[in-house]
């Protein structure tokens, strides 16, 4: 199973910066995260200078996140970030995670097919929390892929019957796993965290992820720590890794 970083992990909202950190340890995955708006358009942008440095190809697997929201003013906003995603993304066959509780238009998604990741949400999010919330955004995305945040389904459900609902229903469109640990306030935290509680339930939930979905990490690191969340990571997901 490969594990890496998302950018927003390790650079919060310097997405060059956590790319060099992730590439700096070597881990085979790396998900470029632009979660505020206008962090888009110049990760985007920044893609042609990777290809050039062909900084990209030292990486297994890549992904982007899109931005959590659009902008409430601006009618057009989803559909131009649905085309900015679709015309940088689809050209190098990188996919993109997708928070459901964002889409309001899901007609310009579906053209994007498998590239979209669906991602169960947290608990302050209204929507797409659990199996059967998702489910009308799969239907709407016939083809798109599930993004499985262990954090987040941790956080709706410590015993892990929903992520067991989520995967009977979805894993076979599983791509792409979320791993940190999380606060009851839906804050990001180091695995170790509150006693380790998260490296026990992904570990509960770990003979049902197949070895050849990338795990990335969300958990707000230093760059001194990331080979001790690594390796967390790595009890958590037991003999998978």
């Amino acid at each position: 199973m490969e594990i890496g970083f998302s950018t927003g992990a390790l650079g919060r909202s310097d997405f060059r910066r956590g790319f060099e950190l992730a590439r700096e340890a070597g881990v085979p995955a790396v998900e470029l995260s632009a979660l505020r708006g206008p962090e888009l358009l110049p990760m985007l942008a920044w893609l042609d200078e990777l290809d050039a440095t062909g900084a990209l190809a030292g990486f297994a697997h890549v992904s982007a996140h899109a931005p959590g929201h659009f902008a409430p003013d601006r009618p057009d906003h989803e559909a131009a970030v649905a085309r900015a995603l679709g015309k940088a993304l689809a050209p190098r066959k990188i996919p993109f995670v997708l928070h459901p509780d964002a889409i309001g238009e899901p007609a310009v998604w579906r053209e994007h097919g498998e590239l979209v990741r669906i991602e169960n949400m947290d608990g302050r999010k209204p929507t797409g929390r659990t199996a059967a919330e998702l489910r009308g955004f799969f239907r709407e995305l016939p083809e798109a892929r599930l993004c499985l945040d262990l954090a987040h389904a941790w956080q709706i459900d410590p015993t892990g019957d929903e992520a067991r609902r989520i995967l009977d229903a979805f894993g076979d469109r599983l791509a792409e796993i979320h791993l940190s640990g999380i606060t009851s306030e839906a804050r990001h935290r180091r695995l170790d965290h509150a006693g380790g509680e998260m490296i026990r339930f992904a570990r509960s939930l770990a003979p049902r992820l197949p070895e050849s979905v990338p795990v990335l990490l969300e958990s707000p690191l230093e760059p001194a720590d990331m080979a001790a969340e690594l390796a967390a990571a790595r009890r958590a997901l037991g003999g998978l890794v």
